[in-house]
């Protein structure tokens, strides 16, 4: 029997429970840590995402426009517009600053001949009472 127990290795003790509350918070702290980390990275990879695909492509389209527009502020162009009696008219575009030009060389076309607005009538009744 003796051969039979030499075969068996002694008991070890319990762990130390500082060792072990030691080791537990660190592990936890480290957990908690690395899904923060793995959140944020995340949450910062979908913003970015987002922002390239629907905010950037508004901004896109608008400079877009804008620059046609731009375009068109700043070079002379020819359109046609229909009036309202259904008569096509080829009309001119010209840019803004010689627009303004004209505007202070030759001032602003006379306004049609309207009629005066008719002076308030009095009120009825006389002077009024102090």
């Amino acid at each position: 029997m003796s051969a039979n127990t030499a075969a068996i290795p002694t008991q070890l003790d319990d762990p130390e429970p500082g060792s072990t509350w030691f080791f537990s918070l660190a592990g936890t702290v480290i957990l908690v840590a690395l899904v923060v980390a793995a959140s944020v990275m995340y949450f910062h990879a979908e913003t970015s995402e987002t922002d390239v695909k629907v905010v950037d492509q508004a901004y896109a389209k608008l400079e877009s426009a804008r620059g046609t527009w731009r375009e068109q502020l700043s070079s002379y162009q020819r359109y046609n517009w229909t009036q309202a009696d259904g008569k096509n008219v080829q009309k001119v575009r010209i840019p803004v600053d010689r627009a303004m030009e004209l505007v202070v060389q030759e001032g602003l076309p006379a306004a049609s001949a309207a009629p005066a607005p008719a002076p308030a009538a009095a009120p009825a009744g006389g002077a009024a009472k102090k």
